[in-house]
């Protein structure tokens, strides 16, 4: 099990074919786990040689080789700035803007998706809060849902349910609603 953030956790990691690489965010940061697909617009810098992606539009189908769960495993990048002694890795919940990243999808995979509310902790650090699956304290979600992309923001849910097999990206297969949490295994 990796642990990915606060938001976000393999609880069956792809095999190496299902880790595509040679992607990168854009200029926004986007959360750990979030379904992402490439942008349509050919590669800004030829010198990159990285396929630009982006938060999936709501109700978007998958794409295979072209949409996914982005992941973001550099702390070696992602800590530059940090105090080492007050961050840990569970503490990078985002990828940061212009940065490698890899899109993930096997239907081996299975993901840990929690939803969080803002806090600060020991007065120190504040960490925001986020939706992950839509709609919030998880009301009506049930063990063999689907979800699909959803509005792909902290506040409305990146993930939403869907009854169209055709827009579904991950079937459920537990909701701790009590937690805050489903866990979930992909389709493609």
């Amino acid at each position: 099990m990796t642990t990915l953030g606060r938001n976000f956790d393999f609880r069956q990691s792809p095999l190496p074919q299902h880790r595509l690489g040679r992607f990168r965010n854009g200029a926004t940061a986007i959360a750990q786990g979030a379904p992402v697909q490439t942008v349509a617009a050919a590669v800004t810098d030829p010198g990159d040689l990285r396929l630009p992606v982006e938060i999936a539009g709501a109700a978007s189908a998958p794409r295979l080789g072209l949409s996914g769960i982005i992941v973001y495993e550099a702390p070696w990048d992602a800590f530059h700035g940090f105090d080492p002694q007050l961050t840990q890795a569970s503490d990078i919940d985002v990828v940061p803007p212009l940065k490698p990243a890899q899109v993930v999808h096997g239907t081996e995979v299975r993901v840990k998706l929690v939803n969080t509310l803002a806090r600060t902790f020991e007065g120190m650090r504040t960490y925001p809060g986020r939706l992950m699956v839509a709609p919030a304290g998880l009301a009506g979600l049930i063990v063999g849902d689907l979800l699909t992309p959803g509005d792909g923001n902290d506040e409305d849910g990146y993930w939403a349910e869907t009854s169209d097999e055709d827009l579904a990206w991950l079937r459920i297969t537990s909701v701790q609603a009590t937690a805050g949490f489903v866990e979930a295994q992909m389709l493609f």
